[in-house]
């Protein structure tokens, strides 16, 4: 069975809609293709915050390794799933990834595909590309084609993003259900195989008889209304704005509105619609003559607590992503988390997770077409990342303060480069085992001495 493409993406893109029907509000119908022209092409602080989850993310390079020892990384595999980056577990996890991997070098075919993907994209836009899908719409899908010929047969020399908006899942019929194909619909209609897509999604509790589940979820799903009202606040203030005109009418209680030629009435409404509507007329009081009343007109963004109300949606946008609001200009002060701890819990929590998924995607699908003799395996190198140097230098503290010290493993941990004779244990000056100290440093006294 194959999952038809509108019942993949829903209806068409349909501008946002803002009534009520029967007391109730009417909302956007959370698609693929609404995420993206009205999430993060259409909302600035919807981009914002996908922005900077990805372009972090992007900046973390994923390097190729050789594995040493299979026991070493399946328990620092085990690790880096915690996300817990203390001194401690940091240290434990470099320490395990030196034992496990040794870097292959620049010129190894994996990883040049991974450092020039394509000749369109450079890497950090290739991968802040592949972030932001899957941060906007559940799913990020890979083209790898695969060579069909020549010494590199069943090897992909290149990377393509397929746009998630236009791509579609083949499903089997028979449970478990499993994806047969992929389905690119842009100007043509384009089939690519399972063996050709690297397809990386968030768990989609939402089963259905067409596959659904096999279809990530994006947040912004779940954030559907959130993201229609945040629409929402802004129209009305740049309504507001630019129409907000009077505040309020001063009218004129002896004149009745039978004793007004209709001729007059239009004019009236010209005059009123020219004195009043427009950024320019805003906050003003319209006059008229004769015994004096007054009557209000409408309320501002302030009267109205938008301002405020903006504030509280972003707050829920960034909780949907997992990043605070600390990072974007938040002037709170107080009692709430600092700015170091936020720019440490983006690393954590939002970051990493990102960069570890497109890991073990691009492992299942990469490495077993390029191992041969050694087993290879794609990772991320955390050393640069600015927001853990205090962990790393606390990392340095904890090896300087040991007895026993290995420079390469040191240099490993900090991705230095060292020579291969200082690859050997050393014991630093001062210390000695207990049978030497009693045999060697206690000398017996002489039996003449007084005591």
């Amino acid at each position: 069975m194959g999952i038809k493409w509108r019942n993949l993406f829903g209806k068409s893109y349909k501008p946002m809609q803002s009534a009520w029907v029967g007391g109730y509000p009417v909302y956007n119908q959370s698609d693929t293709i609404h995420n993206i022209n009205n999430g993060y092409v259409g909302s600035e602080d919807v981009y914002s915050i996908v922005r900077r989850i990805a372009r972090t993310a992007a900046m973390i390079p994923l390097k190729v390794y050789t594995v040493k020892d299979d026991k070493a990384l399946k328990i620092y595999e085990h690790s880096v799933q915690q996300k817990n980056y203390n001194t401690q577990t940091l240290l434990r996890k470099q320490f395990l990834k030196t034992k496990a991997l040794e870097e292959v070098p620049d010129s190894h075919p994996l990883q040049k595909l991974l450092d020039n993907p394509n000749p369109s994209y450079p890497s950090t836009e290739f991968l802040e590309g592949a972030y932001t899908f899957r941060l906007i719409t559940g799913n990020t899908y890979i083209h790898a084609p695969l060579l069909e010929f020549g010494v590199n047969v069943g090897k992909p020399i290149e990377l393509w993003l397929t746009p998630s908006q236009w791509t579609s899942l083949q499903v089997s019929d028979e449970w478990p259900r499993r994806i047969i194909g992929y389905r690119l619909q842009l100007a043509e209609l384009v089939n690519i195989p399972v063996e050709e897509m690297i397809h990386v999604r968030y768990f989609n509790p939402q089963y259905s008889y067409i596959g659904n589940e096999l279809i990530g979820m994006s947040p912004l799903r779940a954030g559907s209304k959130i993201l229609d009202r945040q629409a929402a606040e802004m129209d009305y203030s740049v309504n507001a704005f630019q129409n907000s005109g009077i505040s309020g009418i001063v009218w004129n209680e002896a004149m009745r509105s039978e004793d007004i030629e209709q001729g007059a009435v239009g004019k009236m409404k010209a005059d009123f619609y020219n004195e009043a509507a427009g950024v320019h007329n805003a906050r003003k009081l319209l006059f008229m003559a004769g015994k004096m009343g007054y009557t209000q007109v409408g309320l501002g963004p302030v009267d109205m607590n938008i301002l405020a109300s903006e504030v509280k949606t972003f707050k829920k946008l960034c909780n949907i992503f997992g990043v605070s609001d600390r990072l974007f200009n938040n002037d709170a002060s107080g009692s709430e988390i600092s700015v170091d701890v936020a720019y440490k819990d983006l690393i954590t929590n939002a970051v990493l997770p990102e960069v570890y998924a497109l890991r073990d995607a691009l492992n299942s699908f990469l490495t077993p077409k390029f191992s041969g003799k050694e087993k290879l395996y794609i990772d991320c190198d955390i050393t640069g990342i600015a927001e853990l140097q205090d962990d790393m230098k606390d990392m340095a503290t904890v090896f300087s303060s040991l007895p026993v010290m290995n420079p390469a493993i040191i240099a490993k941990a900090f991705n230095w480069e060292y020579p291969d004779d200082l690859d050997k244990y050393f014991i630093k000056q001062g210390y000695e085992t207990i049978e030497d100290a009693l045999s060697g440093a206690i000398q017996p006294l002489p039996v003449d001495t007084p005591l």
